[in-house]
């Protein structure tokens, strides 16, 4: 449930605290920075998050939502110099980033499922723009008024767009 307190200079200030919560162990919930156990109550205080017990619908419901990770850069580039490699992992290889990166499993698994939407979702804005602004691409072929003898002496290039041709993980 949104705080009664939310505005722009609330948001505005809770993004520059982040910086300073982000002292926490790598890969540790927001909430440990904080140095309670628990999420701050109060919006003026907060890292961006509100105390999920201050809300009765949700405690009733039962349902606990779990702190957002916050990656340092070090952790962050490792996982991009991966997925950069490979798309999807196995157990050996998800493993092996987790311990390297001081990172749960689960952690890795759930970074590259979000990575992975996130490349589909950049991929179909891509073309998406490509079918709103064609003239901005060159003809896929360069025959345009060309003599037959001249066809003949030299054989057509062929300009493709990038995008058109590469691997789709849909």
């Amino acid at each position: 449930m949104i705080p009664s307190k939310f505005s722009v200079e609330w948001l505005s200030q809770s993004f520059h605290d982040q910086e300073k919560c982000s002292t926490a162990a790598p890969g540790a919930p927001l909430t440990a920075a904080a140095g309670a156990g628990k999420a701050p109550a109060s919006p003026a205080n907060s890292c961006g998050y509100t105390d999920v017990e201050s809300d009765d619908s949700e405690v009733e419901a039962g349902q606990n939502r779990r702190v957002r990770t916050k990656f340092t850069c070090d952790q962050i580039s490792g996982l991009e110099k991966s997925f950069s490699k490979h798309r999807y992992l196995g157990a050996t290889q998800r493993r092996k980033i987790a311990e390297k990166l001081h990172l749960s499993e689960t952690q890795v698994k759930t970074w590259f499922q979000n990575r992975r939407m996130k490349l589909k979702r950049e991929v179909q804005d891509m073309r998406a723009a490509d079918f709103l602004y064609p003239a901005v691409f060159p003809p896929m072929t360069s025959l345009q008024h060309q003599s037959v003898g001249y066809y003949h002496q030299q054989q057509p290039q062929h300009i493709t767009h990038p995008m058109l041709f590469t691997r789709c993980y849909f």
